[in-house]
Formats: C-alpha cells, structure tokens, sequence
C-alpha cells in the first residue's frame, strides 16, 4: 500500500500507524475527488492537499516542498502497487470466451484509469473504459451507468455490475435497472442479506462464478 511507503518517508506519519492514515486518507476523497473529476485540481494536487491535510490533522506542519516530495512517492507507489484481484483475469477470459462485451465504469481520470487497466493486464478483454471525468458525472447517479450500456450496446436488464463500494457500485447500478454483485472485499457487516443483493468477499472459480 502506497500509504505505508509514505509512512517510512516522514516523521509526522510514522508514528500514527497504517490504519490511523488510512482513516484519514479516506476521509477527504468525497471533498478533493469530485474537483479532480471537474477538472478543477489536478490529480497531483488532490495528493498533495490530502496529504498536507492528513499531517495537520496528526498536529504537524510540513512544508510544501516536502509535501510535494511526498505526493510524488505517493503517486509512484500507487501504480507501482496495482495487482489484479485473485481470480479476476480468469473470470475476464471466462466472460471473454462466452462472447460477452465487458466493461468498467470509473469515477477516475484517464491519466490514471488507461495506465491502471494497462498495468493490470485487463485491457484485452474489455470492450469500454467509461470514466466519469470524460462526462462530468460520477457513480452513483445511474446517467453514468447508462453511458455505459450503450457504448456497450445492452440494456440495463441484460446486464450486471460487480463493484466494491455499495454505495457507488451497488446501489447506482440497481436505480439505473441494473443487477448487481457486491464484492465486499474486506467482509463488512451490512444490512443486504434481506434485500436480494448478491454479495461475495472472495475468490469464486469461474466454474462457480458463472451459477450465482
């Protein structure tokens, strides 16, 4: 994880702990994220007022030049880090081999997403990139989902999400008419078990996959 690296680099982050930064790195992205996502702050400079943000709120003052430094490791470390979930390319080449289109649905920017799918290996078995800054609209609002079924050319009904937030994944795709699987990676508790939603936290076998 790209914070753990930033963590070794400068004193005011050290002692806070993984989990502490990771609390705070999270808490700001609904602020910074969606100004990226406009175009008004660049990918680098959410990094930067993020991580200057996160050292005031550990009681420390660093100085721009330093938080830059900082930023940039961050930036490196981040892609340096992607890895495919366990199972997910054999999934993509079961779907690819069943003649389904594939797509992802992004709230990113394409300096980030192209390099990202690039790194991961997934570009051969996807058909579209859908990246919220391209449109000005972010998931959940299901306007995005439908941009995306029809670079596909499908319809809402035919089709299923998998995502990992509940919020942006899961529930934006059902109000735009879609099924949904949530991977709850991290096993959260939540209230779906009553509400017909899939939900996995798992690597599923493909043979498996293709039943639920």
């Amino acid at each position: 994880m790209a914070l753990y690296v930033i963590s070794k680099e400068n004193a005011a982050f050290a002692d806070a702990g993984l989990d502490r930064l990771v609390q705070l790195w999270g808490m700001s992205i609904d602020t910074y994220w969606p100004r990226v996502i406009r175009g008004e702050i660049s990918l680098l400079q959410n990094r930067i007022i993020r991580i200057g943000n996160m050292a005031k709120e550990l009681g420390h003052n660093i100085r721009d030049d330093e938080i830059l430094r900082i930023a940039q490791i961050y930036s490196r470390e981040y892609m340096k880090r992607c890895a495919p979930i366990e199972g997910s390319m054999e999934i993509l080449r079961k779907i690819r081999d069943e003649g389904i289109r594939t797509g992802i649905i992004t709230n990113n920017i394409s300096e980030m997403k192209y390099e990202k799918v690039d790194r991961l290996g997934f570009s051969p078995y996807l058909d579209s990139v859908t990246l919220s800054a391209e449109y000005g609209i972010m998931k959940p609002r299901p306007e995005i989902f439908h941009i995306a079924l029809n670079r596909l050319k499908t319809s809402p009904g035919r089709s299923v999400m998998i995502g990992d937030s509940l919020e942006n994944d899961v529930s934006g795709a059902i109000g735009a008419g879609m099924k949904a699987i949530w991977f709850n990676r991290g096993s959260m508790e939540s209230s779906v078990a009553n509400t017909g939603i899939i939900s996995i936290n798992s690597y599923v076998p493909p043979e498996e996959a293709w039943n639920i």
